[in-house]
């Protein structure tokens, strides 16, 4: 071979390693940010205590998550007691649902669906995308903050979770993130053959006067009609509702 074509595949070579290795950079920022937020969660509401019902919930995840979840990350779903209808999805893969939600949910389709949409947010990274900014060199802010070891660079840290838990209970997202998440998550429950209109039929039900969901999340009308645009109705009630396995699994104690 010439001396040129080495050459080229060994520059290619160095691009692809370097491509490589700032993703996985870019990964293990996310998950640290990730595990923060979800521990200030967790610091704000009780987890449920309700053993079964967790397993139940991470394994409807999961199933979920195998198929159309990011590979380079481990999604984690818990339970946390609270009475309004709400679900939260962190950088890194942490997702929680709401007793309220819970409640609202009739039957195993919705609760995917639930899940799908906020794996959807964490696979396309909304949140981390927003507070995040690729290091240029090991010199970057934000890399500081996130290999941090002193207090300034602690607080600094600390400060930048607090945004991200700001956007995710308070400000929302933008809507063409949630709107793209809504497709998604039709899409995720197709894939695990699920009934898609089970997701439609949960939005539709959802509180609008105001809620935390409500206040972070586009009109209902739209989003139902948004998805509606996409998807033809036989296609959407293709899948299965599971109403008596989720009937049996989370009820709440």
């Amino acid at each position: 071979m010439k001396p040129r074509f080495f050459l080229l595949l060994f520059f290619t070579y160095i691009l692809i390693c370097s491509c490589t290795t700032q993703a996985s950079k870019d990964t293990q920022y996310e998950l640290k940010l990730g595990r923060n937020i979800a521990a200030i969660i967790l610091g704000k509401y009780k987890q449920s205590t309700d053993i079964p019902l967790i397993r139940y919930v991470n394994l409807v995840g999961q199933s979920v998550a195998s198929s159309s979840g990011r590979k380079d990350i481990h999604f984690h779903f818990t339970v946390i007691e609270s009475d309004r209808p709400n679900a939260l999805a962190c950088p890194g893969g942490y997702v929680f649902v709401t007793t309220g939600l819970l409640k609202l949910i009739k039957n195993e389709a919705e609760l995917a669906g639930v899940l799908a949409h906020e794996i959807a947010h964490i696979n396309q990274k909304h949140v981390f995308n927003k507070v995040y900014e690729a290091p240029q060199s090991s010199g970057n802010v934000f890399t500081q903050f996130l290999t941090a070891k002193n207090t300034s660079m602690s607080v600094a840290f600390s400060e930048i979770s607090d945004q991200s838990i700001t956007i995710i209970m308070n400000q929302g997202l933008d809507e063409s993130d949630e709107f793209e998440a809504d497709i998604a998550a039709v899409l995720y429950l197709q894939n695990t053959g699920y009934k898609g209109q089970a997701y439609l039929d949960l939005i539709a039900r959802l509180p609008t006067q105001d809620t935390v969901h409500s206040k972070t999340h586009p009109n209902i009308d739209t989003r139902l009609q948004s998805i509606a645009a996409i998807f033809p109705e036989s296609q959407l009630n293709d899948g299965e509702l599971l109403v008596d396995r989720y009937e049996n699994h989370a009820t709440l104690r």
